[in-house]
């Protein structure tokens, strides 16, 4: 069945983030939160302290956290963040409406999702994926079903 297209759409003033080109700072409004290049796993924490956040475990100098959230206009908020010896090395996102499920998911829903997260994102970077500060871009998981939003900070280690 799929979503209804207006629950599809997001205008830019309903878009959960801004992405900075330059300096690759991904910021989440809503959550008052700020993503930057480097950042160590401590500010992480300090920074997400009031956010539903999960640790996902680590190995091996791996660290994975998840962060969920409720947004304004009836969306729902999800970011799974990967640190490597206590650097932010990537984290991927997405948003959505709040009743999305495998009960209303659909090929042509998450289809419609993958091109708007495409437009939001050649909105604030053009059409560029690689930057001195890493990478970002969008990304469909067909193993959960799931367009993302990529940023990749590269880090060594």
């Amino acid at each position: 069945m799929g979503y209804p297209h207006r629950l599809l759409h997001c205008d830019l003033m309903n878009v959960p983030f801004t992405i900075d080109a330059e300096s690759g700072m991904v910021r989440f409004p809503d959550l008052r939160l700020e993503l930057t290049p480097q950042m160590s796993a401590d500010e992480f924490i300090s920074a997400s302290s009031s956010i539903n956040r999960d640790n996902l475990g680590a190995n091996d100098g791996w660290q994975r956290y998840q962060l969920r959230s409720a947004l304004p206009q009836n969306q729902k908020l999800g970011i799974f963040l990967v640190f490597r010896h206590g650097q932010l090395c990537k984290f991927t996102f997405l948003w959505s409406p709040v009743d999305a499920s495998w009960d209303n998911w659909s090929e042509e829903a998450e289809n419609a999702r993958t091109a708007e997260f495409k437009d939001v994102l050649a909105t604030h970077l053009g059409d560029r994926e690689v930057f001195p500060w890493g990478k970002a871009k969008v990304d469909y998981d067909s193993k959960t079903g799931e367009t993302h939003i990529l940023v990749d900070y590269e880090c060594s280690g």
